[in-house]
């Protein structure tokens, strides 16, 4: 494959002896040069627009549950700190010590925690674009950008009060740093320090960045042999400080249950993950760009008897780091404990973006000029279609089904004057042994407070523990005042993993737990939706 996938790929030797062999050589010049700006307006176009966008509408949408947790983490509770309020997380400390610091300046609403991403997430765009112009043309680059900032995983990441931002960020500058070392660009022992200082501190913001740093060690050993003695005494480095902050830190003081967090370990649920990680990255139009790419490759070479399918350093390497990262996770997974899940995965964004602008330059290399005109323009709708997701940040747009609706809920609560000063039941169907005890309550009590802004008070209420024997007798008893009309109307709450099954047979276990099998006549379910579902279910 072409570096760089240069305009003289398609050939122009035509005619240096005869006008009309130069005129046509100069016709085929500004038809290639015209196809080169469509696709770097068009391309630049929809990645302009993906990048602008990240930062509209951040309060638009609801946090949803983890953003949730990561702004618990952060508020201030008497008797603790920061620092050890997230020592209780199963996570690295990095991305919540940085967030911390900058919503220190900018305040702790949504947006300011949304911010972040933002940044970071656009910051991972800039530098695959500014970074790689030696490997890759700049249609590539804008094309891999545009197929980007158009998908369901960037473009939620973006705006997600979670690590994975900051993590494409760290991993965006790992593979720069690693191409131009494969290149023989630049001064190697400033690179290097540079990569391994960039993969330390990646491996403190998220275990699966450290499985990532630990593939482009492995895939750079397997095509540098002479420094394979440092990349493997680096990657000894990362594992010794990643395990010693699991040790001292994560073990003792995490108020979760590490080998028990609701995650499957088996092959139906590697192969859901691995296809809904293909959905969120390239969607089905994206989908259908990458087919477009690679059949125009193979016709290409199949056309002019090119069979020469051995693969570049570059490529070889950008390939070994996703499938390395695939097996990284699926051993970590059996050997200590389920985290196999496409948002996880899907740290590796970046390299995919490499590999789809390598596959664009590939399919331009050879083609011939109406093939190559055909492509662009083809790709060019794809990717301004797919621009067209922004529309989910403003007011008006659809909800995506990643968001939950904790504002909308609480916000209607708080138009409930008999609930002021009240406690609120929130139902959770999560297994109650992944938490070690009182840590459930702290997260969903907080989480479900953060919008009521001290209206009232939320109480947790196990879904598996709405029975006679284990519903709190206090709780019982308000709940049954409320069934026959005195205060309150809100019997139950929830925002998370809902969806009308659920809801139903919340509703049946509560007048059960109650003692009012005549109950369900007098309770209705006042719906709410953000992309997924949450009710309130209230006294008729």
């Amino acid at each position: 494959m072409s570096s760089t996938g240069s305009l003289g790929g398609t050939g122009s030797g035509s005619g240096s002896g005869s006008g009309s062999g130069t005129g046509r050589g100069r016709l085929l010049a500004v038809s290639l040069e015209a196809d080169r700006r469509v696709a770097v307006a068009c391309f630049g176009a929809a990645c302009a627009v993906g990048l602008a966008f990240a930062f509209v509408g951040l309060d638009t949408h609801s946090f949803w549950y983890d953003e949730l947790l990561t702004a618990r983490l952060l508020e201030p509770e008497p008797g603790t700190t920061m620092v050890s309020r997230i020592a209780t997380a199963a996570h690295p400390p990095f991305y919540l010590l940085a967030l911390g610091l900058f919503t220190s300046l900018l305040g702790d609403g949504d947006w300011a925690l949304r911010a972040f991403s933002a940044i970071a997430a656009c910051g991972a765009i800039a530098l695959f674009i500014a970074g790689t112009p030696s490997v890759f043309s700049l249609p590539a680059r804008l094309f891999g950008a545009a197929m980007a900032t158009g998908s369901l995983f960037w473009f939620f990441q973006a705006q997600n009060a979670c690590s994975y931002a900051l993590s494409m960020l760290i991993g965006s500058a790992v593979m720069v740093c690693a191409l131009m070392l494969l290149r023989e660009e630049g001064r190697r022992p400033l690179l290097l320090t540079g990569l391994l200082a960039l993969m330390l501190a990646g491996s403190f913001v998220h275990f699966y960045l450290l499985y990532l740093c630990l593939a482009v060690l492995i895939a750079l050993a397997l095509c540098q042999p002479r420094e394979r003695l440092l990349l493997g005494a680096a990657a000894l480095v990362l594992l010794v400080a990643a395990g010693l902050y699991v040790k001292l830190v994560i073990e003792p003081y995490a108020r979760v249950s590490l080998g028990n967090n609701g995650y499957p370990n088996d092959l139906a649920w590697y192969a859901a993950v691995l296809k809904s990680s293909l959905h969120v990255t390239f969607g089905d139009r994206g989908t259908i760009a990458i087919l477009l790419c690679a059949t125009v490759v193979v016709a290409t070479r199949l056309l002019s008897r090119r069979f020469d399918l051995v693969p570049d350093r570059v490529t070889i390497f950008l390939v070994a780091v996703p499938l390395l990262l695939l097996l990284g996770g699926i051993t970590s997974s059996t050997l200590l404990a389920p985290n196999f899940f496409d948002r996880n995965l899907l740290i590796v964004s970046p390299f995919i973006w490499a590999l789809t602008a390598r596959l664009y330059d590939a399919a331009i290399e050879d083609a011939s000029l109406p093939i190559r005109l055909a492509l662009t323009n083809a790709l060019a709708l794809i990717v301004l279609s797919e621009a067209a997701i922004v529309t989910s940040r403003l007011p008006t747009g659809p909800s995506l089904p990643m968001y939950e609706p904790f504002r909308q809920s609480a916000e209607w609560i708080r138009t409930l004057p008999e609930c002021e000063g009240q406690v609120l039941p929130v139902v959770t169907v999560d297994n109650p042994d992944w938490y070690k005890p009182g840590y459930a309550a702290f997260i969903y009590e907080g989480a479900y407070g953060r919008y009521l802004q001290g209206f009232a008070q939320p109480q947790l209420v196990f879904a598996r523990d709405l029975d006679r024997t284990r519903l709190p007798r206090d709780l019982a008893t308000e709940l049954r005042q409320r069934l026959d009309g005195r205060g309150c109307p809100v019997l139950a709450w929830s925002a998370h993993s809902m969806n009308d099954e659920v809801i139903a047979r919340i509703e049946d276990k509560l007048v059960s737990a109650l003692g009012r099998p005549d109950g369900a006549a007098r309770i209705a379910i006042q719906p709410f939706e953000d992309g997924a579902m949450g009710y309130v279910l209230v006294r008729r």
